[in-house]
């Protein structure tokens, strides 16, 4: 439990771990309204995906070896929105598997079997902290590893054994059906997941006429290259990853994701028609989709790793340039910040003026050779934060370096105004810091020059406002002075 104080009255924040089964208990219990609507749209996805995707290839009704679209939607819907789509999941596969001519028994146990596996990706989702965004190769590997290795596994043993008892699957096939079961089941949930993932955490940042450009795009160039050029080596037809990895690399890993989607999903209609590479006769049926699922399961590996890779980079140099660039006890902008914090004063063009103020506390030292460092950078945490509520939307705050702050006023239309300003900061600090059981107090003493439009030496007009902030101290501490040019 947390204590904070807010408008001089006590509030208390209480922080409740709850355990997965009471999170589930949320779930169903909380926008019956919305939540229907949810399963209402995955029983309808699960219709038409499945439709399309045994309008290519199935046995029994239900197997198949192209990619089963409704297993990516479901994986993704469970993900996002937990155990309350489970009833959508397994009516969607219930009706799908009926509409496909299986009886009410196979149909159910086929329907049972895909609800429990949803329920199995929802809990070691939870359970290892998936990152539904994929920031890291580590969060691809778990989700790829989980699909491999433990859902598909579970889904196509249970389902074909259901088939199996239902006297649909005879035992001479029961492993070629398994792994056309597993194969097709993992395509669907690499083609369709990953970017569902993807659309759902960055939805707000999305500019979402260049990803229809990226998809139909690439649709496109797979239709030239297929269909139009009638390209009928599979080497040469792989020549349109180049653009795939141009998009994963220069642009956002969901981009390059969309146009794999775009790829696979055009390849898929173009087999359904009978048309391109991998259209089959009944003599190399089976040779035929294995090609295409390999040729689209190769797309998206290449999409999704090399685009986590370089996303990978990215924050990385995001990361180094943040700790260039910041101070790692108050979170302020550094010393090293400074250039671009001055070039924003040779932009400005109105008839203002900025002030640059060196800030110097009066009384550290003794803080910290009293009560130690632990409590000296706790006291710079507060008189940090401190002077950023107190400043101006515009002004600019930095630290130099241990007590030292560096302040831009902008927008001063007289050096008097400046001063009162900074008159007023000091009074901010100068209230008493509870800490510990201890008081606190100390002052500060600020340099103050104006800045010029046009700035040449920017460590010179530092030394300037130093020099300032020293007269300040001389002057008896807590006050200001302004030096001017």
């Amino acid at each position: 439990m947390m204590y904070r104080r807010r408008k001089g009255k006590e509030e208390v924040v209480k922080h409740i771990n709850t355990s997965p089964d009471e999170e589930m208990a949320g779930y169903f219990s909380s926008g019956v309204g919305r939540i229907a609507i949810l399963n209402i749209a995955m029983i309808l996805l699960y219709l038409l995906a499945g439709g399309l995707s045994f309008s290519i290839y199935h046995q029994n009704g239900v197997v198949t070896l192209s990619a089963f679209l409704p297993e990516g939607f479901a994986l993704a819907g469970v993900l996002i929105y937990g155990p309350r789509i489970i009833p959508g999941i397994f009516l969607g596969q219930l009706l799908l598997a009926l509409n496909s001519g299986l009886g009410w028994f196979p149909a159910g146990g086929i329907a049972l079997v895909n609800s429990l596996e949803a329920l199995i990706a929802y809990r070691l989702s939870r359970r290892y902290a998936l990152d539904l965004n994929l920031s890291s190769i580590r969060d691809l590997m778990l989700l790829t590893g989980m699909i491999l290795l433990i859902l598909q596994p579970f889904s196509a043993i249970l389902g074909n054994g259901v088939l199996y008892l239902a006297g649909m699957e005879p035992l001479s096939s029961f492993k070629n059906s398994l792994f056309f079961w597993w194969f097709g089941n993992v395509l669907g949930q690499l083609l369709i997941t990953p970017f569902l993932l993807l659309l759902h955490t960055g939805y707000r940042r999305i500019n979402y006429l260049r990803l229809g450009v990226y998809i139909f795009g690439m649709a496109a160039l797979n239709y030239l290259m297929q269909i139009t050029l009638h390209i009928h080596s599979l080497p040469v037809l792989m020549m349109i990853t180049i653009p795939l990895l141009i998009h994963c690399i220069h642009k956002d890993m969901l981009y390059g994701l969309g146009a794999a989607v775009g790829l696979a999903l055009s390849t898929l209609w173009f087999t359904h028609n009978g048309q391109g590479l991998f259209a089959y006769s009944s003599q190399d049926l089976t040779q035929s989709l294995l090609n295409l699922n390999f040729f689209i399961l190769s797309n998206l590996f290449l999409a999704l790793f090399v685009g986590i890779i370089f996303r990978e980079k990215d924050q990385a140099l995001a990361h180094l340039h943040a700790v260039a660039h910041q101070d790692q006890l108050t979170g302020l902008p550094n010393r090293h910040y400074l250039p671009q914090l001055l070039n924003h004063q040779r932009r400005a063009d109105d008839h203002t003026l900025s002030m640059l103020c060196y800030l110097d506390l009066d009384g550290f030292k003794k803080i910290n050779d009293q009560y130690g460092h632990a409590v000296g950078d706790l006291v710079l945490k507060e008189i940090a934060a401190r002077i950023r509520a107190f400043l101006r939307n515009g002004d600019e705050l930095l630290r130099l370096g241990g007590d030292e702050f560096l302040i831009v006023l902008r927008k001063i239309k007289h050096p008097d105004e400046a001063e009162k300003i900074m008159s007023r900061l000091i009074q901010e600090i100068e209230a008493p810091i509870y800490l510990r059981k201890e008081t606190l107090q100390l002052s500060a003493s600020i340099g103050m020059i104006p800045l010029p439009k046009n700035i040449t030496d920017p460590d010179a007009l530092i030394s300037r406002a130093d020099t300032a902030m020293y007269r300040a101290k001389k002057n008896g501490k807590g006050h200001v002075v302004f030096l001017q040019q």
